[in-house]
């Protein structure tokens, strides 16, 4: 059995990978908007294996806010992995020191059919990634250019909006240009990890909306990028008008996220504390169905706990050494699920008895997952653990 591990193993070499104590092992976190704490930096440093560091984290600019967090992560726990959050859309991009270079280049600007230029969400004009100058600056910002040290301190991108999804406006043709320039431009971007730390780029990813031009989920853009990340597990598009899950779509992810691991790529699962339809209320929280999410931070702490069974066993069910997990509450993970705050309980959701599943003696997978109906088991050398896509609360995991 050890040789065959090992043979298991060298197969996926080339992604970052994890162990099977615990599934501890395996659990990223995408997070910012504030700094890190001494107390909260020392709490991730031994929680997480992959952190990425988000847009508008800190006081100050988005780029030395993350270069000083990884830092700060790296002189406790060398080995943590840190990635640079950065969007193909230009997401936050307000919030960087690159923003002020890229308004002076309008020549940089996405334009639609019309010939109006395109903004994102926040009112930044989108990035033409058919523009060469364009991609390579795009390309610069994480590792800060040229020569910078800075590529003693990033790990590699988690690449927001990769993909075949194109902004409204764009015909046919101009979405294809479009997309075929995000292509080129994430290849440029792993080239140059690969050549200056073999860092990694992880691109968000796996979509499972309906009306891609594709129906592999965008699965074709590993060719470009050495990971992907699945943002909506059982969220989202997967959750009928009546409040039940589409048992159908929550299968393809899963087969999704295998099928990218088979691939000898890095995999994310974006898991979340219950079956979210809108993505904020006005107090910074996802909803569910039927306005039923709680209301207070005591509600979402007890959430978090209550709903994390669901949560790993979806997880394990398709767990591989190279499959990473991710749970929080939403993106301000500092107060909403990344880190404790015993120190001032009402300051965050996190529960004070921090998952306690994740510390289990867990073992290898003994086989891939068995499926009867829409329920899924998968044993492990010290664990049993049952994902029940028509009720969710009935998941569970059992410990030898």
């Amino acid at each position: 059995m050890r040789f065959l591990y090992t043979l298991f193993f060298s197969y996926y070499i080339d992604a970052l990978t994890h162990d099977w104590d615990t599934a501890l092992s395996g659990q990223f976190a995408d997070f910012g908007y504030s700094a890190l704490t001494d107390a909260q930096a020392q709490f991730v440093a031994s929680h997480y294996s992959i952190v990425s560091l988000e847009k508008c984290t800190g006081p100050g600019k988005t780029e030395d806010e993350v270069w000083a967090t990884a830092a700060k992560l790296k002189a406790i726990k060398p080995t943590m992995v840190v990635m640079f959050y950065w969007a193909v859309d230009q997401q936050g991009l307000q919030c960087y020191n690159a923003y002020s270079e890229y308004m002076q280049h309008s020549e940089w600007w996405l334009k639609n059919d019309a010939g109006s230029y395109v903004n994102n969400s926040g009112g930044v004009p989108m990035l033409d990634t058919t523009n060469e100058n364009a991609r390579s600056w795009w390309v610069s910002v994480p590792l800060g250019g040229a020569g910078s040290p800075k590529q003693l301190l990033i790990d590699g991108v988690l690449a927001d909006g990769t993909g075949s999804r194109c902004p409204q406006g764009l015909g046919a043709q101009k979405c294809s240009d479009y997309t075929n320039g995000k292509s080129e431009m994430i290849k440029q971007l792993q080239a140059l990890f690969t050549s200056v730390n073999s860092g990694s780029v992880i691109g968000n990813g796996i979509d499972m909306y309906n009306n891609l031009p594709s129906n592999d989920f965008n699965l074709y853009t590993l060719s470009d990028m050495s990971g992907i990340m699945g943002e909506h597990f059982a969220v989202f598009e997967s959750v009928l008008p009546d409040g039940s899950l589409n048992a159908t779509l929550v299968s393809e992810y899963l087969d999704a996220v295998s099928t990218a691991a088979a691939m000898n790529k890095t995999v994310v699962m974006g898991t979340w504390p219950g079956l979210y339809i809108t993505p904020f209320n006005s107090d910074g929280w996802p909803s569910w169905p039927k306005n039923s999410q709680p209301n207070s931070t005591d509600g979402w702490r007890e959430a978090l706990l209550t709903k994390h069974t669901f949560a790993l066993a979806g997880y394990l069910t398709v767990a591989e050494i190279n499959v990473f997990m991710q749970y929080e509450g939403w993106y301000n993970g500092i107060s909403q699920g990344v880190v404790t705050c015993p120190e001032a309980p009402e300051s965050c959701a996190a529960p004070s008895e921090w998952y306690p599943d994740l510390f289990k003696t867990l073992g290898a997978p003994l086989a891939k997952a068995s499926r009867v109906g829409n329920v899924f088991t998968r044993s492990f050398e010290h664990a049993t653990s049952i994902l029940n896509l028509d009720n969710p609360d009935q998941s569970s995991i059992t410990w030898n």
